[in-house]
């Protein structure tokens, strides 16, 4: 989970020194300037599908989040699944 984490801030970083991918959701205007921190955040934030809210994704950054959310949730209950039926043999 931790490399999962790490490895979308990676790309959420590399994709914000192209383009804005992602507006500050209380004063709804894109976020032009990116710390690391930022989007180690962001990344955390939607890997554990909590969704705050002060962050809005745009353009492609959208997609990646939906999936990322997506791991967020099927990875851990793959993981979970899987210890649950080895202990059962």
């Amino acid at each position: 989970m931790f490399s999962l984490f790490l490895i979308f801030a990676i790309i959420y970083y590399i994709l914000s020194l192209q383009a804005p991918i992602y507006m500050d959701g209380n004063a709804g205007e894109s976020v032009d300037e990116y710390h690391f921190s930022d989007v180690l955040y962001y990344s955390g934030v939607t890997l554990l599908s909590i969704g705050y809210g002060d962050y809005t994704p745009l353009g492609v950054t959208r997609f990646l989040s939906l999936f990322e959310g997506f791991l967020g949730i099927v990875v851990p209950s793959v993981i979970f699944i899987k210890e649950i039926s080895r202990n059962d043999t």
